[in-house]
């Protein structure tokens, strides 16, 4: 058995997507015997090959569908034992998912978040356009179409009703370490791209405004690549003029054992996103002990209705009353305990084997 799963970038502003297209690569192989490959457009530098968990990196100089059917035949491809995954929405995936797809390969349609509404309604008259007159029309020939959350599954059922199926992003599980003290400053940590839709900047601001600033108890740590709003908050920390201690910006992409540390040593993790598909961050913060403090909009109702994570909103006054509230939060909990609970919880649900088993499950239903 062969799973092909197609992205459209493979750099770290994209990390997300193309990690959760492969992460249980290893499992699928080792548990089940299926080979795992990823095809992307060709890039001058390809990430570290440990980054890819075991499958096939494939660089695409050609683009065109006339290079996806002569893929077909050079690696003698076989509909009876190939599944196509694609990630994302509006460039290739789509086009070679629908080219495959003609050619008698089951497709699996993952969009990812990009149609949940806040994301529809960025450049609304072109997506709408493009999205009902070409996307919508070659996605109906898909076999499935995959929503990495309950609220997206219940979004795209308005699109293309008894065809989504639910299987959440997840992340590597590793052997759980009882949970301690983390000592202080309490260390809240924003870890994602630096990007509008994540309310960074709104963060930033609500941070300083509130009673954790400047205070030794407490820190703020925001890493993530740029993707536009780098400027703005780069503004915003020259007007501090270099009186802030506990706040500190890391403007790179973090990876490996460097990443690992980061989610150990954080106490909270905040993502207060104006809409997510379903944030892989949340889940590697959570199993590493973290707290969420996250949006409605990230999509994680699972995690509320289990009495876990804080819920802030997106704005900068929504984000300010939360800052403000933790240490009373801190002060009526024993947080060693929520910790504990947090890291169960992910690990229970969302660690690289469960994920590959409901992979594996839904392949079955069509291949075997």
């Amino acid at each position: 058995m062969k799973i092909i799963n197609i992205v459209d970038r493979i750099d770290n502003v994209n990390f997300g997507i193309w990690n959760a297209a492969i992460f249980t690569a290893n499992i699928l192989k080792e548990k089940y015997g299926f080979e795992s490959e990823i095809w992307f457009p060709n890039y001058k530098e390809l990430p570290n090959n440990k980054e890819f968990y075991g499958a096939l990196p494939l660089a695409l100089d050609d683009l065109s569908v006339k290079n996806c059917e002569y893929l077909i035949t050079s690696k003698s491809l076989d509909p009876k034992n190939t599944v196509i995954i694609t990630h994302g929405v509006w460039r290739f995936p789509t086009r070679w998912g629908y080219c495959l797809k003609k050619h008698g390969f089951i497709w699996i349609y993952t969009p990812h978040g990009m149609l949940e509404p806040w994301g529809m309604k960025n450049k609304w008259l072109r997506k709408f356009i493009y999205f009902n007159f070409k996307e919508k029309i070659m996605v109906k020939s898909a076999d499935l179409v995959r929503a990495v959350s309950s609220v997206e599954q219940g979004n795209l059922d308005k699109y293309f009703k008894n065809k989504t199926i639910l299987i959440p992003n997840g992340t590597h599980s590793f052997k759980s370490q009882p949970i301690i003290q983390k000592p202080k400053p309490y260390e809240i940590l924003f870890l994602g791209r630096l990007n509008f839709k994540k309310s960074v900047l709104q963060l930033i601001e609500a941070f300083v405004e509130s009673n954790l600033f400047l205070n030794n108890d407490f820190k703020l740590k925001v890493v993530g690549p740029d993707d536009g709003e780098l400027i703005n908050i780069q503004n915003f920390i020259n007007k501090l003029h270099n009186q802030y201690i506990n706040l500190e910006i890391v403007p790179k992409s973090i990876r490996g054992q460097e990443k690992f540390d980061l989610l150990k040593n954080a106490s909270f993790f905040i993502l207060p996103s104006q809409s997510e598909g379903f944030p892989t961050s949340v889940v590697e913060a959570g199993m590493n002990g973290a707290i969420p403090i996250i949006t409605d909009e990230c999509n994680f109702p699972e995690l509320f209705n289990n009495g876990l994570g804080i819920k802030t909103g997106f704005t900068k006054n929504s984000i300010l009353n939360t800052l403000n509230s933790l240490p009373d939060f801190i002060k009526n909990h024993n947080i060693v305990d929520i910790q504990t609970s947090t890291v169960d919880f992910f690990l229970k649900n969302y660690s690289t084997e469960k994920i590959a088993e409901m992979q594996h499950d839904i392949i079955c239903r069509f291949i075997m």
